[in-house]
């Protein structure tokens, strides 16, 4: 794609983004966004990365502040405030940088809107699940309503739309279709939840979708600010893909099998919010784990403390999570394999998400 294309948007910037818009202007005063990347994940590109991953700090924090509402600022400032491993924007900095993209601030104005939609959808999340913690910062919904939750979440997600038309039309059409996705695999896991008849094959219907989604946009708009076009750009997008389903399933699994000391947030959510996923359906296909279907089946909704520890302690000591773990790898391989015929240097990329995996592996208690 034609660096001209991508800085269409850029005359538009005053009239959608305010009169300081534009990247590399400096961020309004708070805690920084990616403040747990380095610290939680540990992972050998990262150091590479800090001032791009700095560069969209700053970018998060410009397009997510100036509202004029009382208590939307700070509101935001909480939720932002939360950290987390941030891999899509690494994901999108890796392949700009891979692929021989100049540091214009367009890359790093496209991974902040990607994290601008994913903050958002925390947002939505953390209302809908009833939470009251996010890596041991309140939630907003907790501390300012339902109403003010809501309101962040879709504010946050329309700023990354106007900062993704701010860089160009085809970078917001693919966060735009990220978006749509986003919200039809929320829908899916509701529509979902308690069901033992859902079926693997669904649940990672709705892995690509809720997960999957931004970490193949990542790696897109990777692409297409380093001005890449043609089938390298649909092996990111594969790459994406499946980098992204091996981070859910992992994760998925940390919530079974990790502790609440390890992971940082409380383990067993997914069973008590009936959110049956491709671990825990694996796990149900073994004989000797059967009474779990049975428990799920009577108690499903109302599982109490004693009752989720038993699963738990169950899971930990069963072949199933070497045998997801492999599973797992198999997706990352796939995703290595995805970038065959690509440009460049293609070494870390292809070895990070089994780096991710290796880590995500000393979370579980065994």
């Amino acid at each position: 794609m034609n660096q001209d294309i991508l800085r269409s948007g850029a005359a538009g910037r005053g009239r959608f983004m305010g009169a300081d818009a534009g990247p590399g202007r400096a961020a309004p005063q708070g805690p920084m966004y990616f403040q747990s990347v380095t610290t939680t994940v540990p992972l050998s590109a990262l150091p590479t990365l800090r001032d791009g991953l700095a560069r969209v700090d700053a970018e998060v924090h410009r397009l997510a502040s100036g509202s004029e509402v009382a208590g939307m600022d700070e509101a935001v400032g909480q939720l932002l405030s939360t950290g987390g491993k941030r891999m899509r924007s690494v994901l999108l900095l890796l392949v700009h940088r891979t692929f021989g993209g100049v540091e214009d601030g367009t890359e790093a104005t496209a991974a902040a809107a990607i994290e601008l939609i994913h903050a958002g959808s925390l947002a939505h999340d953390d209302l809908m699940d009833a939470a009251t913690e996010r890596r041991g910062v309140r939630t907003v919904n907790a501390d300012y309503g339902t109403s003010m939750a809501v309101m962040v979440g879709d504010r946050l997600m329309a700023r990354a739309g106007q900062a993704a038309l701010s860089v160009s039309p085809a970078v917001a059409e693919v966060l735009i279709e990220s978006l749509v996705e986003l919200i039809e695999g929320q829908v899916m896991e509701m529509t979902d939840a308690y069901d033992l008849g859902r079926t693997e094959e669904r649940a990672l219907r709705s892995i690509s979708l809720k997960t999957g989604t931004l970490f193949r946009a990542g790696c897109v708009l990777g692409a297409l600010t380093a001005g890449i076009t043609g089938d390298v750009v649909d092996r990111a997008h594969r790459y994406g893909d499946r980098f992204g389903a091996a981070f859910q399933v992992v994760d998925d699994l940390l919530d079974l099998v990790s502790t609440t000391e390890l992971l940082g947030k409380p383990v067993g959510n997914d069973l008590r919010q009936g959110t049956y996923t491709v671990p825990l359906l694996r796990a149900l296909r073994k004989p000797e784990l059967g009474w779990i279907a049975d428990m799920l089946e009577s108690d499903g909704r109302t599982l109490d403390d004693a009752q989720v520890e038993k699963v738990l302690s169950a899971l930990k000591q069963d072949s199933f999570v070497d045998e997801t773990l492999a599973y797992c790898h198999s997706m990352a391989a796939e995703a290595s394999a995805a970038l065959d015929g690509a440009p460049g240097d293609l070494s870390v990329l292809r070895s990070l998400p089994h780096e991710y995996l290796t880590w995500a592996e000393s979370l579980i208690d065994r």
